[in-house]
C-alpha cells in the first residue's frame, strides 16, 4: 500500500479498537459487583458439572487418526467450583485446523483432544476474570475446560487470553485465531524478511494459515504468489476464489511438477521467497528455481518420518540451500508474542475494510468434532467405517472432507444452544 492508504488504515485501526474498547468498558461497568467467589458459590446449584469431551483411546504412532478406533467421547463429572487461581469455561466454537491436526497425534489418552476455542467463564475464583467473560486459546475438546490464572502476573495459562466483546467466535479462531490468521500475519510481516515484488511460493495454500498468508503476501505486493497444494480441483478453486496468482498441483510425479512451476513462472523470474507451512513442504524441484539470496520460511516439519528416500534429498537440498546463500529461517508465532497484539489490530482493520476474507467455514456440532477432525487428517475413514456411519454423519463428513480442501481448510465446531445460533441445522 501507499503511504495514504497505510495513513488510512491506522486511522481505521484507532477506530476499530476504540469501538471495541468502549464496548467492552461499557459491558464491564454494567456487571454487579458481586466477587468471583460469591458468584460461583450462589449460582452453583450442585457442587459437580458434567464434562463431556473427545480423548485418544490410545496413542497414536501412525500417520492417520483412525475416529472409530483412536477416539472416544467420554463423560466426566467435575468439580463446579474451581480451585483458587481458577476459572471454569462452558466452550462455545472449536476450531479444526492445523493446530487440532498436528497436536492430535501427540496428545494423552484420557485427556481432551487438544483445540483452540472460544468460551464463556461460568464460574470463577480470580478477580480480574469474572462470569460472563469471553476467553479464547486452548480449550480443548470439551464442553467445560478449567483455566488456571498466574495470579502473580494476573494473567492466563496455557495460551487463554480474553476476547473483546464483539469479536465474533469465527473472527477470533480465523483470522485473529493464533494458530491460523495471526500465525500468518506474524509470519508475512515479522519473519519472513518479505520485500515489495518477491515472487512467493506458499506451500499447503489450501490451509487455513497458507490461504491467509497468500493473501498477505498479494496485499503487501508480491510480483506473483504460487500456491502448492494437493490435487486439479483445489488448485483451481484457489486461483477461482483469488487467494493466489497461481496454484501447483503437488500430486504430480516430479517431472510434471517441475513443468507445472516453470510454467508457473514469469520467463526470467525466480523464487525469492518460500513459505513451508505444510503439506508436500519444501521441495528439492524448488531449488533450481531459487534465486540467489532467497528466503525459506519454514513453520511446520518437512521431514517425514516414513520416507527415507525424501528425507536424504531434503538433507541434501539444505547443502545446496547453503551453497546458493539462501537463508533458512524457523517460525513459530509464539516468538513473535510482542507483536500479537498489532497482529490483531491489524486483522480486524482488514476485516472491517473487507479487504480479507477467513470468517466462513462449515459448523458442525460437538458429535461431528473428530469427523471433522478425521477429514483434515485425511484418513481412510470413510472408506474402512462407513458402513457403522449414519446418513448424517456421512453427510457431515462428506462436508467436512470437501471444506478441508477450500482455500482456509478450517472447520468450526458449534456447541451453542440453538437459539443462539438460529442457522445451525
Amino acid at each position: 500500500d501507499d503511504d495514504e492508504d497505510e495513513d488510512d488504515d491506522e486511522l481505521l485501526m484507532e477506530e476499530v479498537l476504540e469501538e471495541e474498547w468502549e464496548s467492552s468498558s461499557s459491558s464491564s461497568s454494567n456487571e454487579t459487583s458481586t466477587s468471583p467467589s460469591e458468584s460461583s458459590s450462589s449460582s452453583s446449584e450442585s457442587e459437580k458439572l458434567l464434562n463431556e469431551k473427545w480423548t485418544l483411546t490410545q496413542g497414536v504412532a501412525r500417520g492417520d487418526l483412525d475416529h472409530e478406533m483412536d477416539v472416544a467421547k467420554v463423560e466426566e463429572w467435575i468439580e463446579a467450583i474451581p480451585p483458587d487461581g481458577a476459572a471454569i469455561v462452558r466452550t462455545e466454537m472449536l476450531s479444526v485446523d492445523a493446530f487440532a491436526r498436528t497436536k492430535a497425534r501427540a496428545a494423552t489418552p484420557g485427556e481432551a483432544l487438544p483445540a483452540m476455542g472460544v468460551g464463556v467463564v461460568e464460574r470463577s475464583t480470580v478477580s480480574s476474570l469474572r462470569p460472563g467473560a469471553r476467553v479464547v486459546g486452548q480449550l480443548g475438546a470439551q464442553k467445560y475446560a478449567t483455566v488456571f490464572y498466574d495470579t502473580l502476573n494476573d494473567k492466563p495459562l496455557g495460551g487463554v487470553s480474553q476476547l473483546l466483546k464483539n469479536v465474533n467466535p469465527k473472527l477470533a479462531l480465523g483470522l485473529c485465531g493464533a494458530s491460523t490468521g495471526l500465525a500468518a500475519y506474524l509470519a508475512v510481516h515479522r519473519a519472513s524478511n518479505f520485500r515489495k515484488k518477491d515472487v512467493v511460493v506458499v506451500t499447503a495454500a489450501h490451509t487455513a494459515m497458507g490461504a491467509i498468508a497468500s493473501k498477505l503476501f498479494r496485499r503487501a505486493g508480491a510480483k506473483l504468489c504460487i500456491g502448492l497444494a494437493p490435487g486439479k480441483d483445489l488448485c483451481d478453486r484457489l486461483v477461482a476464489l483469488d487467494v493466489v496468482d497461481v496454484a501447483v498441483d503437488t500430486l504430480l510425479e516430479n517431472e510434471a511438477l517441475a513443468k507445472s512451476l516453470d510454467d508457473a513462472l514469469v520467463p526470467d523470474d525466480k523464487v525469492d521467497l518460500v513459505f513451508d507451512c505444510g503439506g508436500r513442504g519444501f521441495d528439492f524441484l524448488l531449488l533450481d528455481r531459487l534465486n540467489r539470496g532467497a528466503r525459506v520460511l519454514v513453520c511446520a516439519p518437512s521431514i517425514r518420518e516414513d520416507d527415507d528416500d525424501r528425507n536424504r534429498d531434503l538433507v541434501g537440498a539444505y547443502d545446496d540451500l547453503a551453497e546458493k546463500s539462501v537463508s533458512l529461517l524457523g517460525f513459530h508465532w509464539i516468538d513473535y508474542l510482542g507483536a500479537v497484539p498489532v497482529a490483531v489490530a491489524a486483522m480486524l482493520v482488514l476485516h472491517v475494510r473487507g479487504g480479507l476474507a477467513g470468517c466462513e467455514g462449515e459448523e458442525f456440532d460437538f458429535d461431528h468434532f473428530p469427523i471433522a477432525l478425521a477429514a483434515l487428517v485425511d484418513t481412510a475413514f470413510d472408506k474402512n467405517f462407513a458402513p457403522f456411519l449414519s446418513d448424517k454423519q456421512t453427510a457431515s463428513l462428506n462436508a467436512a472432507r470437501s471444506f478441508a480442501r477450500t482455500r482456509l481448510g478450517q472447520i468450526f465446531i458449534d456447541l451453542r444452544p440453538p437459539t443462539t445460533n438460529p442457522h445451525k441445522s
